[in-house]
């Protein structure tokens, strides 16, 4: 689970970050967005970077639990398709774990430990 910001400033993380959950050969990568408080388009560039890697790499790519302002972004720019961000998520699912550690995730993009 991502915290905080996702914007210039910590979109290079989320790129390593979502670098390496597609490389690892798992079938799906699952980001789960609702601690996010805020998303710029490079955080969205990031995304959707990660969701054509999963896409040539056979993977399934989903983001999970966006807050209203981050839907917004999506929805401006017209890439809910690309994003599957309607995908709802159901507690203890093994098919929402992402590919990556969620608690390492969420410290690296905590925006208050960043800046």
């Amino acid at each position: 689970m991502l915290n905080g910001e996702l914007d210039m400033a910590t979109a290079p993380i989320l790129d390593g970050w979502l670098s390496k959950a597609t490389g690892n050969g798992n079938s799906e990568v699952i980001v789960d967005l609702e601690k996010v408080t805020f998303m710029d388009v490079t955080g969205l560039r990031a995304l959707l970077r990660a969701a054509d890697d999963a896409s040539r790499r056979g993977q399934r790519f989903a983001v999970v639990n966006a807050p209203a302002a981050v839907r917004r972004v999506i929805q401006l720019t017209d890439t809910t398709h690309l994003l599957h961000s309607e995908r709802p998520t159901v507690p203890g699912d093994p098919a929402n774990r992402s590919s990556v550690d969620p608690v390492r995730s969420q410290s690296l993009l905590d925006s208050s430990s960043v800046r």
